[in-house]
């Protein structure tokens, strides 16, 4: 790019958050131009699980139950638009999914969320008893008390859908270069342009940093501390004899047969810097968890193991909304284990801030000004 370049809005980073923005930017006819140093879905975009549970996590139902359900709702309806507009099928299906407990603490803990949760128009939640659950996936051990059903879950392949996102902002007038930036420029104090590690600039008038991990790099442009940083999540894919295992969460783990044939179990939280390599540590961490759940796979087959760096603030909460003092630049960043599931909602977000100087959801508790 040269600095005669210009665009009404620049995305810093193609990651799913980016591309959703990007997507729904150049779908209301925006110029965008996405901007990312690495390939689309090297990251924690493209080798994350998939797993779309809206109803449980940190912060729900409060303060982002309802950016986790309109994102739901957002990524049912890409289900039916985004293949044909990408030409990617991303792999996207729903069924249920099962938090399982092990202890009566642990099964308390999950009945509370029920009356929410089931609260939730077109979710079905109840709590199953320890027969019930061992009669749907009988492998578990005998010592699990019950668990929560819930259904619908989501479940996609999420390097395709990253893919899938940047192809359908493509398709509506958007660009992609590989470039890495190194600043902002601003004029009268509004966003002028976004500088280039090789020289030169795109000139524009609006800004989306959605950096992920890498986030925090634009505090030395904007003056403006951005606390996010990378928490390291290892995931296992195992070969198993006999039939497919559901979605099953405990303790913050998970195990589920996905459509490539392989069992997906994950995962861990590290503090390790920007070090996204897999470690024996991790994988022997995993493969304990995991056995003490379902023993026959503590016999299965690794055949991949892969890390990547999620984005994640202090209060554990996305970063979502203008940056103060500098008109044009939005912040979408911050959203950890949750990234996938609130891609969709935090770019529509984003580009209704660009377009439209509002948004629909409550993004108070989200705002880049509450550090």
């Amino acid at each position: 790019m040269t600095q005669h370049n210009s665009t009404d809005v620049v995305v810093v980073g193609a990651g799913v958050v980016g591309a959703a923005a990007a997507y729904y930017l150049a779908k209301a006819g925006a110029k965008v131009a996405i901007l990312d140093k690495d390939p689309i879905g090297e990251h924690a975009s493209g080798l994350a699980l998939g797993g779309l549970g809206p109803l449980s996590g940190a912060g729900i139902p409060n303060p982002i139950g309802g950016l986790c359900m309109e994102s739901w709702r957002l990524h049912l309806e890409l289900s039916q638009e985004l293949p044909e507009e990408s030409g990617d099928d991303y792999e996207f299906e729903t069924g249920p999914s099962i938090a399982v407990a092990f202890n009566e603490e642990d099964a308390n803990i999950l009945k509370e969320q029920i009356p929410w949760q089931a609260s939730q128009d077109g979710f079905k939640v109840e709590w199953m008893e320890k027969e019930d659950v061992l009669a749907i996936e009988p492998r578990l051990v005998p010592t699990v008390v019950g668990g929560v059903v819930k259904e619908p879950s989501g479940m996609l392949n999420t390097y395709k859908f990253n893919h899938a996102l940047v192809a359908g902002a493509l398709s509506y007038g958007a660009t992609l270069t590989r470039e890495t930036v190194v600043g902002l420029r601003f004029n009268g104090g509004r966003i002028s342009a976004v500088s280039l590690e090789e020289g030169g600039a795109v000139h524009c008038d609006k800004v989306v940093i959605a950096m992920g991990p890498w986030s925090n790099d634009a505090s030395a442009w904007l003056d403006f501390t951005l606390p996010i940083s990378p928490l390291k999540g290892q995931i296992i894919r195992l070969r198993s004899e006999g039939p497919p295992i559901p979605h099953i969460n405990w303790n913050g783990s998970y195990v589920v047969s996905k459509p490539d044939g392989l069992v997906w179990v994950g995962t861990t939280e590290e503090k390790a810097g920007f070090d996204d390599r897999p470690t024996a540590a991790g994988r022997q961490t995993i493969v304990r968890s995991v056995a003490s759940v379902l023993p026959h796979l503590a016999r299965a087959d690794i055949v991949r193991q892969t890390a990547c760096l999620r984005p994640v603030t202090p209060d554990g909460l996305p970063v979502l909304g203008r940056i103060p003092a500098k008109p044009g630049v939005i912040v979408a960043s911050g959203a950890g284990r949750k990234g996938i599931l609130m891609g969709p909602a935090m770019g529509k977000a984003a580009a209704d801030l660009v377009l439209k100087g509002t948004s629909t959801l409550d993004l108070f508790a989200l705002s880049p000004g509450r550090f």
